[in-house]
């Protein structure tokens, strides 16, 4: 009797394997067909999508890159992203046009104030406690970032600030870098020796995504190469400049006397005072499409410095304002806020400062949205 050949368990594995990838291929097949001629919810299709394409993407063993996908997206679903795309000058490009219109709602709902007949209840400065009471009774705020991240050392303590949705920075930087401004641009006005936010930004966006500017009245630039060496970053340039209006600049570079040198630092007749408009000048960053982030904590000289920041004629958009504000000065405070809105500003994060100023100083997140976001219907 001739001997039984051995049963080829090999084969039956790859006819095995061969008929469960055409079986998903196929299923996969359907379901595109499917997303193009059911009427159902665009959530639902992008869901079927993204499992379809998961499902044969890993049975063909195939690799695929995230930027390649999301080309080979169907019509339909890379419209229903144009609507948060297009309000937020292209940098949502992943959020739903349902989920977009629930965040237009919610911000078009928020009330700014608990006592809108008399805003101003709690801004007299005379009395204890007042600015604390007055930031727990106005402006919350109204919109949210779902990637929002404390950049900053180890994110904890007074220093760290809240960034919307930072790897988003990094994404359009990569999409963007083979033509336009390659890199994102950052201002950091007021810094006291303390670079623990710029240093992590550059660290979480990754080298070479960032130019990043310093700004301080006292000269920090020693300390600052020693942050950048020590935590292994570049592109961080630092300016001795103190901030002031346009107005103001020649008097108080003649005198040494500026308005945040009063809080800041010992008047000297060495401290060079500039407006907004003329750093941005300065810098070659004057036909810039937009500063990336626009951080400042520079003791009270936001009140008059705020309009000339937001100045189309002579600014680059705001992106993302990331500021202390100090006190509530009853003449200020509701035009600061009022002009933010007016400009296209929504709020996405606040902080009350309780390790140094036990809540006098608040900490502020504000991002720039197209004027279409705030008209109902749009």
């Amino acid at each position: 009797m001739k001997p039984r050949k051995p049963h080829n368990n090999n084969n039956n594995t790859d006819a095995s394997r061969s008929c469960l990838i055409i079986s998903r291929i196929a299923v996969a097949l359907l379901l595109v067909h499917l997303l193009h001629t059911s009427d159902l919810p665009s959530k639902f299709r992008e869901v079927m999508w993204d499992e379809s394409m998961a499902s044969s993407s890993s049975s063909s063993t195939a690799t695929v890159s995230k930027a390649s996908d999301k080309r080979n997206r169907p019509q339909h679903l890379r419209k229903d992203y144009q609507l948060a795309k297009e309000q937020s000058y292209g940098f949502f490009q992943d959020i739903s046009e349902a989920n977009w219109r629930r965040l237009q709602q919610i911000s078009s709902e928020h009330q700014p104030h608990m006592y809108p007949d008399n805003p101003l209840k709690f801004t007299d400065l005379e009395r204890r406690g007042t600015t604390p009471s007055w930031y727990q009774t106005n402006y919350e705020p109204d919109f949210s970032c779902q990637f929002e991240r404390r950049v900053g050392g180890n994110s904890n303590g007074d220093g760290p600030k809240w960034v919307c949705d930072p790897h988003r920075i990094t994404e359009n930087y990569r999409r963007q870098r083979n033509g336009g401004d390659n890199k994102c641009l950052v201002y950091s006005i007021g810094s006291n020796g303390d670079f623990q936010f710029e240093t992590g930004l550059q660290q979480l966006l990754g080298p070479g995504v960032c130019e990043i500017h310093i700004f301080d009245m006292d000269d920090y630039s020693n300390e600052m190469k020693e942050w950048s060496k020590k935590h292994n970053v570049a592109d961080l340039h630092f300016h001795q400049w103190g901030l002031t209006t346009a107005a103001t600049a020649v008097e108080e570079n003649e005198t040494g006397k500026g308005n945040a040198a009063k809080t800041i630092a010992p008047v000297s007749k060495d401290y060079k005072y500039r407006s907004i408009a003329n750093i941005v000048q300065s810098l070659g960053h004057s036909k810039r499409e937009q500063i990336d982030i626009f951080k400042i904590d520079c003791e009270s000289c936001e009140w008059d410095t705020f309009e000339e920041w937001l100045d189309p004629a002579t600014m680059p958009r705001l992106q993302q304002i990331l500021i202390e504000l100090h006190r509530s000065p009853p003449t200020k405070v509701l035009p600061f806020f009022d002009t933010l809105r007016a400009k296209g500003y929504v709020t996405f994060h606040k902080e009350p400062n309780i390790q140094h100023s036990q809540g006098n100083c608040i900490e502020y997140a504000f991002l720039k949205l197209a004027p279409s976001f705030f008209q109902s219907g749009s």
